[in-house]
């Protein structure tokens, strides 16, 4: 996936994570800037987006019980944001 959609940022222990960003590569970079609470996603092929989309889980852990927020964004506008508390995507159908 292209750069422009691949990439993880970290602001007071909260990462900002793109969707293209390979779920393995979000679990090892929590690993080595001591964050807790994804380790359960080492392991589980794909992107950010896939594993939210699908809420992928494993070892007890689910995305919904890591991510704070979702940002959808089209040509830099926002066109949708909520917060994971509000809405959840529950294996690939998103609930309000």
């Amino acid at each position: 996936i292209s750069d422009k959609f691949s990439g993880i940022s970290s602001v007071n222990g909260m990462l900002t994570v793109k969707s293209g960003t390979p779920l393995a590569e979000v679990a090892k970079y929590a690993y080595k800037n001591s964050l807790t609470g994804i380790e359960f996603a080492s392991g589980i092929p794909g992107s950010v987006g896939g594993a939210i989309a699908m809420n992928a889980g494993a070892y007890g852990g689910e995305m919904k019980d890591v991510v704070e927020f979702v940002k959808v964004i089209d040509d830099k506008e926002i066109k949708k944001e909520w917060s994971c508390f509000d809405r959840w995507c529950l294996r690939g159908i998103l609930y309000d």
